[in-house]
């Protein structure tokens, strides 16, 4: 089974305003199946995306899917942020450079699932390619999270592409001035 750590859920619900209690919460907890104050460490990658399709679907209805999905990405950025490994994490970030944290991204992310292949190429100074395999959620959301994470980085005119090459498996170019 795919499995991812809870925060990556965690950083969901921040991203959203999920409270424990409300409706929404009980949504979400309905797609795991698990008790209301029930906490997990870790997740199903497929039970992760189902829980992305849901929040996009519910928070930004008028877009077409892979718009909301980035938005979704974007937004999940600033939860996970705030989560207390997100706080660890982009502590240190403050103080790298912007090709040292774009590197940084990949093997973060394959530290915290038990599947997948997530690996970097560089193009050129500001320009990198991250290929992804095995990896369940939309690549549209993925790229959302890169986007934001190179606009964290003060990086200047941050653009991120993507193009999904087969299931599970998606390229994205990251780049910027």
């Amino acid at each position: 089974m795919r499995l991812m750590k809870y925060s990556a859920v965690e950083a969901l619900l921040r991203a959203f305003e999920v409270e424990d209690g409300s409706e929404l919460m009980t949504e979400i907890r309905n797609i795991f199946g698990i008790e209301q104050r029930h906490r997990m460490n870790e997740v199903a990658a497929e039970d992760f995306v189902k829980v992305v399709n849901f929040l996009a679907r519910r928070f930004y209805p008028e877009l077409p899917l892979n718009e909301a999905y980035f938005k979704t990405g974007k937004r999940v950025f600033s939860g996970y942020r705030e989560t207390i490994l997100g706080r660890v994490q982009f502590a240190a970030v403050q103080m790298m450079p912007v090709d040292r944290v774009v590197k940084f991204a990949p093997e973060n992310m394959n530290r915290n699932t038990n599947f997948g292949s997530r690996r970097w190429e560089q193009i050129s100074s500001n320009k990198y390619r991250f290929i992804f395999e095995d990896d369940p959620p939309p690549p549209a959301f993925c790229a959302g999270m890169f986007q934001a994470g190179l606009e964290a980085t003060k990086a200047k005119n941050p653009r991120v592409t993507y193009r999904q090459t087969g299931v599970d498996k998606a390229e994205y170019i990251l780049e910027w001035e």
